[in-house]
């Protein structure tokens, strides 16, 4: 028996804000480690063995940072939020 899965409007909206919700924890982070975000940077460190191995000492070097309290990401978030509301993004 065939079921139709059926998306509505806001369940559109929800999968935005969630996506976006990941995107502003990334670049709070990398702003906290003051990092660019660049999906260039990304390939060449997995096709750099000098550049993985400093991701590795990064890892290793991990800090807790809290986001409901990080004025950047809740100003990322509501950014965001405003596009989707707008029908900008």
């Amino acid at each position: 028996m065939e079921k139709n899965i059926v998306f509505t409007e806001s369940d559109l909206k929800n999968l935005i804000y969630s996506k976006g919700a990941v995107y502003a924890g990334f670049t709070t982070l990398l702003g906290h480690a003051d990092m660019d975000f660049s999906m260039v940077g990304a390939y060449i460190a997995l096709l750099s063995t000098n550049f993985r191995q400093e991701a590795r000492m990064i890892c290793d070097s991990m800090i807790y940072v809290d986001f409901s309290s990080n004025p950047r990401y809740m100003a990322e978030l509501l950014v965001l939020r405003l596009a989707v509301s707008l029908g900008t993004w």
